[in-house]
């Protein structure tokens, strides 16, 4: 009897101590702004610093979720969320060492600490194994996986294996060679000591051929494939200058987007922008800019709309997007008289209703009362490219 009340008790507190919102296992990165074929024009940070893209909807990478299986948790499509046998194995060499040499992390358990960080300590990880079984009963090991590999840190500030494979190769996570694969599992371990970038290649290489070992040896690989995939060289092809990001691309138009964003929920982004026009209408900007100062012009602006839309394709704010000559300042979006712009409209309008360029008018001075006064003042603050009745100009839906 008092053995059933004590289970019972220590049950009721674990529960208290290891609530799980499914909520919470959806990772919130940070804005994400794309162009209208899903090429990444800015990729702003998290709450938490980290930039992330995640795993497009469909189907795991095959070989990506193979290596962090055989990397991180080689039974992690039978247990429950906690791992006995790996618990036991790691209580183990850690007696006979006398210290801390082997975890027992399922990659249930690591969600969980990524979802709820904290202190690493002894009740810690009792409460991280109460919140894995709790995960495990709420989500399907798919599930489950997915969320790991969205969050999972791979150095630099990247989170997510779709983020690391972009950023270190170039390509999307579903694309990598197992050996790319191998790399991005290694990571997991110590992505700061094991940084790509950093000096300890030597070491990063060692576990990647590791990682493949395993991977084989769970049969993931054939022998070939293994000895193919330890003689591929490690070619960083995404990244340029010595560091992993992204690019800031037609940042006029990016700043006007999330301008008109603030304060929702920071999503992925597709505009109507065509990335490959906006670097023609740079190019050409930039062709002029010779001519331009020789007649004492410092700065220009283009803006190319589908007024089917309407649309934006692309928008250039400046020469150059930085400190010269005012080149932060938007100039496709800035204020200014329309001159004679307006006339070809006044005159289409003119001739719709019965006039003829040999129709005379009254060259006189007229003054229209308006409420507040004889002269119109504008009161919108709208910009040319701010949404119009039809909707945003730079959103697909």
């Amino acid at each position: 009897m008092v053995l059933t009340v004590v289970l019972t008790g220590g049950a009721l507190l674990l529960a208290c101590l290891t609530p799980v919102d499914p909520a919470d296992l959806d990772p919130r990165p940070g804005p994400l702004v794309l162009d209208r074929q899903d090429r990444i024009l800015f990729l702003g940070p998290a709450a938490d610093g980290s930039r992330m893209v995640q795993l497009p909807p469909g189907p795991l990478p095959t070989l990506v979720a193979a290596a962090f299986v055989a990397a991180e948790d080689q039974r992690f499509w039978e247990h429950p969320g906690v791992d006995l046998v790996a618990v036991g194995r790691a209580a183990l060499s850690n007696l006979r060492a006398g210290r801390v040499v082997s975890g027992a992390s399922t990659i249930t358990q690591q969600l969980a600490r990524l979802t709820y960080p904290g202190l690493r300590t002894w009740s810690r990880k009792v409460v991280e194994m109460g919140r894995s079984l709790r995960i495990e009963a709420a989500l399907t090991k798919e599930e489950i996986l997915r969320r790991y590999l969205n969050r999972v840190p791979q150095g630099n500030n990247l989170a997510g294996v779709e983020t690391a494979a972009l950023a270190y190769f170039g390509r999307s996570a579903a694309g990598l060679s197992p050996s790319e694969a191998a790399v991005l599992a290694s990571l997991a371990k110590a992505p700061g000591r094991l940084n790509p970038l950093g000096r300890n290649r030597g070491r990063l290489l060692a576990r990647r051929d590791w990682v493949l070992g395993r991977m084989a040896a769970l049969g993931f690989l054939s022998a070939a494939e293994l000895q193919t995939a330890r003689g591929e060289p490690l070619v960083l092809s995404g990244v340029t200058g010595g560091r992993a990001g992204f690019p800031f691309l037609a940042p006029h138009f990016v700043n006007l987007v999330l301008a008109g964003e603030k304060g929702k929920d920071q999503r992925a982004l597709r505009t109507t922008l065509n990335l490959t026009l906006q670097r023609q209408v740079e190019q050409i900007l930039l062709s002029h800019a010779g001519r331009l100062r020789a007649g004492g012009c410092r700065q220009a602006a283009a803006v190319i709309l589908d007024n089917r839309g309407p649309e934006i394709l692309a928008l250039a704010g400046s020469l150059r997007y930085g400190p010269i000559d005012c080149g932060y300042n938007n100039g496709a979006a800035a204020w200014r008289s329309p001159g004679s712009a307006l006339k070809p409209f006044l005159y289409a309008l003119a001739l719709d209703q019965g006039f003829t360029s040999a129709s005379i008018l009254e060259d006189v001075e007229r003054r229209y009362r308006i409420p507040g006064g004889s002269s119109i003042r504008p009161t919108s603050t709208a910009s040319p490219t701010d949404p119009s009745p039809s909707g945003r100009p730079w959103a697909i839906p």
